[in-house]
């Protein structure tokens, strides 16, 4: 009944946030694991619906309390591939750029309970579904030439954001010297862009200013 409501009225907060109530009653895992079919499915066909992202981030939140830690990597790693596409696929979408970031700080935040030092630059896959660097890259990669590209300029804006964003939080995880001076020329390079493309960069120097570049 929710997934048809939503179809029929688009971010329609009320029916996700029904949805989220029914989820705290699934009994295992494998009922979550049909619901994260079932949404990714959705989300799929809905790219730019913030409330569907959100009941998929709770999802995906509620199923890797319940699998083992490898398992729970193994999850994060494969929804990283999923959003990745999903940003390549349908450029300049804020709502896909915002579950990205979502994953990463999730990413950040198991291992750092864990005990990992530098989640960011650790070198183990199975332990870490993304790094720094990783991210940094996909960033840069997405910020295509505009040969005719829908949402071109959307999309370098969110690429460039995003990618302040990432270093900006790797840049608090981190004590390397080396590390600190790549993530600061990083953060300069993509903070000169974007204070060229957009038409208020005093709002993004300011941010930087605070250290926490916003969405």
């Amino acid at each position: 009944m929710c997934e048809r409501v939503c179809d029929i009225y688009p971010k329609n907060y009320m029916a996700w946030t029904h949805r989220l109530v029914l989820l705290d009653l699934f009994p295992d895992v494998t009922d979550l694991q049909t619901e994260l079919a079932s949404t990714l499915s959705w989300v799929g066909r809905h790219v730019s619906d913030h409330a569907g992202l959100h009941h998929l981030q709770a999802t995906l939140t509620c199923l890797d309390r319940r699998l083992p830690p490898s398992e729970g990597a193994t999850l994060l790693t494969e929804q990283l591939s999923f959003v990745h596409e999903l940003i390549w696929r349908y450029p300049g979408h804020e709502a896909l750029w915002c579950h990205l970031r979502f994953l990463v700080f999730f990413s950040l935040s198991r291992l750092a309970r864990s005990g990992s030092v530098d989640p960011f630059f650790a070198l183990e896959p199975i332990d870490t579904p993304t790094t720094c660097a990783e991210e940094v890259a996909f960033s840069q990669d997405c910020e295509v030439e505009d040969n005719g590209v829908e949402r071109y300029e959307e999309q370098r804006q969110l690429a460039l954001s995003f990618r302040l964003w990432i270093v900006v939080l790797a840049r608090q995880h981190t004590q390397e010297s080396e590390r600190i001076l790549w993530l600061d020329g990083v953060k300069k390079e993509a903070a000169d862009a974007l204070g060229r493309l957009v038409s208020s960069p005093a709002i993004y120097t300011q941010a930087l200013k605070r250290g926490w570049p916003p969405v």
